[in-house]
């Protein structure tokens, strides 16, 4: 899932590359595995976002992690 958004980066040059591999190595592939996104459904989302809100992240965190989710 999260594995081709971070070669897409890699390709396109994007200098968000290196913020990106971590948010997905320490937050999404831990909780939604390498799964495509057609396969995670509303509640698991749902407690995605409560799990990293508890963890301390902000909105903006949680909606870039989303971002990630949503675009594989």
């Amino acid at each position: 899932m999260a594995e081709d958004e971070v070669n897409d980066c890699r390709v396109n040059g994007k200098r968000s590359l290196c913020d990106l591999e971590g948010r997905v190595r320490l937050y999404v592939l831990p909780t939604l595995g390498a799964r495509k996104a057609s396969v995670i459904g509303p509640a698991e989302i749902r407690a995605f976002i409560d799990q990293r809100q508890r963890e301390g992240a902000s909105n903006g965190e949680v909606n870039r992690e989303l971002s990630i989710i949503k675009r594989t």
